[in-house]
């Protein structure tokens, strides 16, 4: 079973505001301060503690009142590593990618 994404914790987390995908094979894109065109599936899934290409300078900030679970607190090379097998994955189109794990 997958854990909520990193970034339904996050400050700048748009809950309300997505891209609809284009056609059946595409999938959701949420959007943030961080990425208003849509969160990549890598930055969701891999995470977003320390810096990524093109997110405007803004990284994960907790909501007021929430806790971060130990499991999302990582050192930046697990996030970096984390992040890399998530790029793989969603890099494929999705008749190529193995289930989700």
């Amino acid at each position: 079973m997958r854990l909520p994404s990193l970034c339904s914790f996050c400050k700048h987390y748009h809950e309300d505001k997505y891209i609809e995908p284009e056609d059946e094979y595409e999938e959701l894109f949420y959007t943030c301060d961080a990425y208003p065109k849509g969160i990549p599936h890598a930055v969701e899934w891999g995470g977003h503690l320390y810096p990524k290409p093109n997110d405007n300078g803004i990284q994960f900030e907790l909501k007021d009142g929430e806790r971060l679970f130990e499991f999302y607190q990582v050192t930046q090379e697990e996030e970096e590593e984390n992040y890399q097998d998530e790029y793989e994955y969603y890099s494929k189109p999705p008749s190529e990618r193995n289930e989700l794990r």
